[in-house]
């Protein structure tokens, strides 16, 4: 009788709910302003050895810490629940230290914030991992994102249909329990093409996008492979820069292509503008700003570029009260 009404419980709890409005969809995670990743659910990032898997992870990351794009990437935390954990399930103590140098290398941060939680698990078994990944979120109820670099320590057997189920269904259990959106690592057969086994089989049907991490002589590229959300990126093409010693996009300017505004001419530059004052006929600076990143969608470097063009070009020019307006409308 008493699990009969635990099940009557729970059956009430998943039933459609007349009038009920539910909150927007929360979106954490972007690529060229693509909706790539929401709460409640999971990414898988997948690809051969060695081709650049964690340093997209790593880059992701720091977009966190930023606020800003990386290699046209931007992850956002929830502000009330700004902690992000990072478990390394297969990197050796050297290199998962070289993971978080490339993160502070990445964000131009000395050291990792207070929020970034990393775990170097190597050692522990596919039982134990997630055992220790929820402990994390019992000391850390605040996490509104979790990495896990990579998937397949997480089980036994990836070709095992019961196992890979298993898994799959206690990621789709913790990404709405814990209200969070998970990046998973996750390689591919020889050919590059596929996930790995049954398990996935299991990421591509559930996960809500699925990206293809690849290596084409000297570039690293990651392309959209399936996406629930969205209806695709341009592939980001990385190569590693010696002279600087970091990666570098490769393929920049097609990334940015005409939506950037380098690439507008004068009329489509002031058509621009006619939206930025369409509601207000002057800004100071730090609001003209928030206003350029509020419509074009990009990071505050950007918009501060963009703002020194307009009034270099004296598109734009202060008033009486020092703030800007429209140069056209001042007479």
């Amino acid at each position: 009788m008493t699990n009969e009404v635990v099940i009557s419980e729970i059956l009430l709890k998943r039933q459609y709910e007349r009038g009920f409005e539910p909150p927007p969809e929360n979106i954490l995670f972007r690529i060229q302003n693509e909706p790539i990743g929401s709460l409640q659910s999971f990414i898988v990032i997948s690809g051969l050895p060695k081709t650049a898997k964690s340093t997209w992870l790593t880059a992701i990351l720091s977009s966190s810490i930023t606020g800003e794009q990386i290699f046209s990437m931007q992850l956002n935390v929830i502000k009330e629940r700004p902690i992000i954990a990072y478990f390394d399930t297969e990197s050796s103590i050297f290199d998962f230290y070289k993971h978080m140098d490339r993160v502070k290398s990445f964000s131009g941060c000395k050291e990792l914030p207070d929020n970034i939680k990393p775990y170097c698990t190597r050692q522990d078994s596919p039982t134990m991992q997630k055992k220790l990944i929820e402990e994390h979120f019992k000391l850390f109820p605040n996490t509104s994102v979790l990495f896990v670099d990579g998937l397949l320590d997480l089980c036994l057997n990836y070709n095992d249909e019961t196992e890979s189920r298993k898994l799959i269904n206690w990621l789709k259990k913790i990404s709405v329990e814990k209200n969070i959106l998970i990046f998973c690592v996750l390689h591919t057969g020889k050919d590059g093409s596929q996930r790995l086994g049954h398990l996935g089989a299991n990421t591509d049907r559930w996960a809500q996008s699925t990206l293809q991490s690849k290596k084409e002589e000297d570039k690293f590229i990651l392309e959209p492979k399936f996406l629930r959300s969205s209806g695709g990126f341009t592939p980001i093409e990385l190569v590693f820069d010696k002279n600087q010693s970091k990666y570098v996009l490769s393929n920049e300017g097609h990334l940015q292509g005409k939506s950037h505004w380098r690439y507008l001419n004068q009329t489509q530059h002031f058509e621009r503008l006619d939206i930025i004052f369409k509601d207000q006929s002057s800004f100071s600076y730090d609001d003209f700003i928030k206003k350029i990143k509020e419509i074009e969608k990009k990071g505050t470097n950007y918009c501060k570029e963009y703002f020194t063009t307009m009034k270099s070009n004296n598109w734009i020019r202060q008033n009486f009260d020092q703030k800007w307006c429209d140069s056209r409308k001042l007479f």
